[in-house]
């Protein structure tokens, strides 16, 4: 009866402040718990003459010794170093012991390349040898590998930071000798100043991880300041934000009206993914759409929007007010993955709506072999009828050879082309549309502020204009509108002729 009364009691405790402890501890000390009921239980009800509950009690000991005190759970197998659980492990215990502490990330650039080219083999030995000066260096410190390019020194005590760099980089420059080879491993730095105290592990985790994402677009090193945090915590709070839209299926629709400069009437219209969130607010498109395909969910969203447009067109039957596809943009993300063109052709039908009704907008798709899994996706939706086009030319580099190698009957172009004609006189935007228009694909350009540029973009033979000159980026109740009252002025010309 004691030992139930304690078991009760260590379960509530572990109950109760299990957001406090690390996720493994907590599935340990769950089977312990579980374990030990058992056995008290079948030694009460069935085996009374056994000690069920000290046997049970030693398994219980074996699976605490084994998980939680197993140091080779903390190792990083090829280097030998503690490995991330081990830094997390060790972080927490600085922050409850509200100790400050440094970090310095050093993030190896070209580590994969080096294995391609020289062999895994001298890429190991070269690695080791980095990892044998930088524990040189600091001796007096905790050195964790965070993943297989990532390291970290975390440190309790200050140290001149800028100094560790500048040595280090001078180490590496210099290269390793490897069996006769020189091999030069490249680095980049994240810098984490004394401080930090507050909050768990996963606080310090989450900048760590979101510094590497922006070492991907970043030239140089990183020193992480108080503005940086706050760009962390948003970017953190919009990941939360669109994965609850996602999920609770809250991502809206909006609109962007097309126009022909000829009929000067919206005949086609681009759906646009909104999210407002309770917490964070109106999240910018650029900053969740970036984050979703960080993560992944990028394929959901553009699901559930694909999906509300089916719904879309349903109830409101956009074609009988002259609007006859709605572009809808697709990720390559999307593009490469199986099943794709079955997928949105079944959630089509669902809706009883046709292929048709879309031109799917996309990136300048990187596979251009006829058997590639997005050249066969693209394919599919194609024969169904839908019809596909090239996305923002002109604000990257695309080659005229790949874009005639897609399957795409338009070309949008990009709104710095036509900034850059308008403002600056530059006469790429002519060349590029003639060029376009010698290959048979129709045209839309973005960006049309002004009732001038309309004009003299429709004299150049663009087939469709887009922008704030003609509409902002509506509501679907405020596009249903528009529509109603295009077609309301049709009717009203038709009675007066």
């Amino acid at each position: 009866m004691l030992s139930s009364f304690y078991l009760l009691i260590a379960t509530v405790y572990v109950i109760v402040y299990r957001k406090n402890i690390i996720r493994l501890h907590l599935i340990c000390l769950g089977v312990m718990l579980a374990l030990l009921a058992l056995g008290a239980t079948l030694q009460s009800l069935i085996f009374n003459w056994v000690l069920l509950t000290n046997a049970f009690v030693c398994y219980s000991i074996c699976i605490l010794y084994m998980s939680l005190q197993n140091p080779d759970l903390y190792i990083d197998k090829e280097t030998g170093l503690f490995n991330r659980d081990g830094f997390n492990e060790y972080l927490q215990e600085l922050i409850d012991s509200n100790t400050k502490y440094m970090c310095l990330v050093i993030c190896i650039d070209n580590y994969r390349t080096v294995k391609s080219v020289f062999g895994e083999e001298k890429a190991r030995a070269a690695l080791k040898e980095m990892i044998d000066y930088v524990i040189e260096r600091y001796t007096a410190n905790h050195i964790f590998r965070y993943d297989e390019e990532t390291y970290i020194v975390l440190s309790p005590i200050e140290f001149d930071v800028d100094l560790a760099i500048s040595q280090g980089r001078r180490r590496l420059e210099a290269g390793f000798v490897i069996h006769g080879e020189q091999i030069r491993l490249t680095a980049r730095f994240i810098q984490m100043p004394y401080g930090g105290s507050e909050g768990d592990e996963r606080h310090t985790n989450e900048i760590i991880d979101y510094a590497l994402k922006r070492l991907d677009t970043s030239r140089g090193d990183i020193f992480v300041d108080e503005e940086f945090i706050r760009q962390s915590v948003r970017s953190r709070n919009v990941e939360i934000a669109t994965e609850r839209a996602i999920e609770k299926k809250t991502v809206q629709v909006y609109f962007m009206p097309i126009f022909s400069p000829y009929t000067e009437k919206m005949e086609r219209a681009e759906a646009l993914a909104r999210i407002f969130d309770e917490n964070v607010g109106f999240i910018p498109p650029a900053e969740f759409i970036a984050e979703a395909e960080r993560n992944g969910s990028i394929i959901a969203l553009g699901r559930q929007i694909f999906e509300k447009v089916c719904e879309f067109i349903k109830e409101q039957e956009p074609l009988q007010y002259g609007v006859s596809r709605i572009s809808v943009n697709l990720s390559a993300m999307q593009l490469m993955q199986d099943g794709m063109a079955e997928e949105f052709i079944r959630i089509a039908e669902n809706y009883n709506v046709s292929m048709s009704s879309f031109s799917f907008d996309i990136a300048e798709v990187s596979e251009k072999d006829p058997g590639s899994v997005a050249l066969k996706n693209m394919n599919k939706l194609i024969d169904r009828g839908a019809e596909f086009a090239l996305n923002d030319y002109g604000s990257g580099y695309s080659s005229l050879e790949n874009i005639l190698n897609l399957p795409v009957k338009l070309v949008k172009i990009d709104r710095a082309l036509v900034r850059s004609y308008f403002e600056s006189g530059s006469m790429l935007l002519p060349d590029v549309i003639e060029m376009f228009r010698n290959q048979k694909l129709q045209l839309a350009l973005v960006g049309v502020e002004t009732k001038d540029m309309a004009r003299r973009l429709s004299v150049m033979g663009c087939d469709y204009l887009q922008g704030y000159f003609y509409s902002r980026t509506i509501p679907a109740r405020n596009f249903v509108a528009l529509m109603k009252k295009q077609d309301g002025g049709d009717q009203q010309m038709r009675m007066s002729g």
